[in-house]
């Protein structure tokens, strides 16, 4: 995830330390290039044409920095810090990573969520046919003949160069992006904020970068929620990279906001809207910067030629949103009406309350990281420029007042949320990001002539309040999306499912000819995890070809009819599993026809437990 960016960066001489932040952003931005680059020329994407590709790039940014040198980068690098703020960060990726580390139980488990089934069969489809553009690399899940003509598989390109399978590779890139991009992002953008304007917060130099780690750590929304349960994994890591394109941003350093450019880039085609979420986050502080600038150089400007360009501007700005606001219309259609009250709502993100699951949270928690956040949010109103700190604050409120309006009832109040999928736990993300920093602000202000000692007792009270970091909520969470039996929304794969697909995975199916079953169960998995030839690759009926719909619906009913359809279309085995909701397996409702069937003149393949593998005859009897 790092290295192909931070090579690229190296090359153009960009600071080693923004170089780290920037690489995952640039790295998703060459392996969609590369990705696309070869799908048009005909060649496989593989990790020998990628790395052909990078070293072409490499040597086109040394002749470029040759030919047109842009200066020594020095602008922006932090302040050395003291040894107590490389503990702060060391221990808060340590905090970051625990609930994951013991709530996944290792990167060999299945994710067992909507998208996270969609994901791993992403990654299988790659690796299988050689095409990894976001052009086409995703159609194969889509086998009703409606695949779509663009999907955001940037993500899926990156991580598929790994040469581990397809499940240890999308556990681990969760790790890394989860932790490390999300927390040197963090810190970068706390660095940023300390040079530009440390003295007038009066704090020590690196508290704030020191704190905003084990902060952060106290949120359940990012990356217990996020990450694992919500398990949109392109619009996970493209937020991500956020804080860290900021950071560079406020640096104002040529090279450095060059690197930044290429970073969003890289974040736009991770996932187009977080382009919505990079604008809620600058968007009121550039309006409280430039908006009244804008407003005395208008009138000031003598030449028709600078009234023109200002114009063309704001039309190209008002025309792009218009634009970017009709491409979201698909985005739009997603509705989540549960009458959810919107001050209930409000007051939920305000102390990082998870929307999707509920653990048995420590509230109290959540009520002092709210509390503390205000508290930051004052001392940056009483230290900065009006410009910083209303942009901030604002952005703070919006992001509350839209997640606080996505579950709605009310449609014209929803659509504010709309370009988030009308999620709550999309919008989530800004928030923890803005109070995290308002927290940590908060924190090295209270603290900033305090003793050793104090600072010890300080963290002791504050891991006392949040019930330890709010672990065994933030572990619970990760666990509702990979432990059997206790996920969220029911078990997709128990033991019984991971050993039938562990057969699948060593030993294939016997002849040739797909499987189908019940996409809720084990059956989802049989070809991102055990790599044979199904038709179920995602949690829905809605994309497979009608004769497996026929078959999921109603095979139970009508066995001997829809067993010719089947055979005649190349389906030769069926996935059953005896398990029901009763037992806590997660079943499909319209998958009726995968229960109860009679196997009668079928022959087993293998089994576990209540799960089976069959195949179908030659001959079909019709009745």
């Amino acid at each position: 995830m790092f290295v192909p960016g931070a090579l690229v960066l190296g090359c153009a001489r960009v600071p080693w330390r923004w170089g780290f932040g920037l690489a995952p952003g640039v790295s998703l931005l060459l392996a969609e290039a590369g990705a696309t680059t070869v799908y048009f020329s005909g060649v496989p994407y593989t990790g020998w044409t990628m790395a052909l590709g990078l070293t072409l790039v490499c040597l086109a940014t040394l002749a470029i920095g040759h030919f047109r040198p842009l200066g020594e980068s020095t602008a922006g690098l932090p302040t050395p810090w003291p040894w107590r703020t490389y503990i702060g960060m060391c221990a808060g990726l340590g905090l970051l990573a625990a609930p994951l580390i013991i709530g996944m139980g290792g990167v060999s488990m299945l994710l067992q969520q909507w998208d996270g089934v969609f994901h791993l069969s992403a990654l299988r489809a790659i690796r299988e046919h050689d095409i990894a553009s976001s052009l086409w690399a995703l159609a194969p899940l889509y086998q009703s003949g409606a695949s779509p003509s663009y999907y955001p598989s940037a993500y899926h390109a990156l991580i598929s160069l790994s040469p581990t399978d397809g499940v240890s590779t999308l556990n681990a890139s969760i790790y890394i992006f989860a932790t490390l991009v999300w927390g040197s992002g963090l810190a970068m953008l706390a660095a940023s904020i300390e040079k530009r304007w440390g003295t007038e917060l009066g704090i020590r130099t690196g508290s704030l970068v020191g704190w905003i780690l084990p902060i952060a750590a106290a949120f359940v929304s990012v990356p217990s929620v996020l990450f694992p349960l919500l398990s949109a994994l392109p619009y996970a890591v493209s937020v991500v990279l956020v804080p860290g394109i900021i950071a560079a941003l406020l640096t104002g350093e040529r090279r450095i906001v060059l690197a930044a450019s290429l970073a969003s880039l890289g974040m736009i085609v991770t996932h187009p809207i977080s382009v919505a979420s990079l604008a809620l986050i600058i968007g009121p502080t550039m309006v409280m910067r430039f908006v009244p600038q804008l407003m005395v150089s208008w009138r000031g400007l003598t030449s028709w030629r600078d009234r023109l360009r200002v114009l063309i501007l704001i039309i190209v700005a008002v025309t792009g949103s218009f634009i970017y606001w009709k491409l979201l219309s698909a985005v739009r259609g997603y509705e989540r009406k549960t009458g959810a009250n919107p001050f209930g709502e409000f007051f939920g993100g305000l102390i990082d309350l998870t929307s999707l699951w509920r653990a048995h949270d420590w509230y109290l928690g959540g009520v002092a990281l709210a509390m503390l956040a205000v508290f930051g949010a004052v001392v940056m109103w009483r230290s900065l420029p009006r410009w910083i700190s209303v942009g901030a604050t604002t952005t703070w409120l919006i992001a509350l007042l839209v997640r606080a309006v996505a579950r709605s009832d009310v449609w014209w109040l929803q659509q504010l949320a709309s370009p988030w999928y009308s999620q709550a736990a999309r919008v989530a993300p800004i928030i923890t990001m803005i109070m995290a920093l308002f927290t940590a602000l908060a924190v090295a202000h209270l603290l900033r002539q305090a003793s050793a000692t104090t600072v010890v007792t300080t963290v002791m009270l504050f891991g006392l309040v949040t019930g330890g970091w709010r672990t065994l909520p933030r572990t619970e969470l990760v666990r509702a999306a990979y432990q059997p039996g206790e996920i969220a929304y029911g078990t997709m794969a128990d033991s019984d499912d991971f050993a039938v697909l562990t057969w699948l995975r060593d030993n294939g199916l016997p002849q040739k000819g797909a499987l189908i079953g019940d996409p809720a169960n084990g059956a989802a998995f049989a070809y991102g995890f055990s790599g044979v030839d199904s038709q179920v690759r995602q949690l829905t009926l809605a994309t497979l070809p009608p004769y497996v719909w026929s078959a999921v619906m109603g095979l139970s009913d009508r066995k001997d009819d829809l067993c010719s359809e089947l055979r005649e279309n190349g389906v030769r085995y069926i996935y059953l599993d005896a398990d029901t909701s009763t037992e806590g397996a997660k079943v499909s409702l319209d998958a009726t026809g995968m229960y109860d069937v009679d196997t009668t003149g079928w022959s087993r393949v293998t089994s576990s437990g209540s799960v089976s593998v069959w195949e179908l005859p030659d001959q079909c009897h019709r009745q």
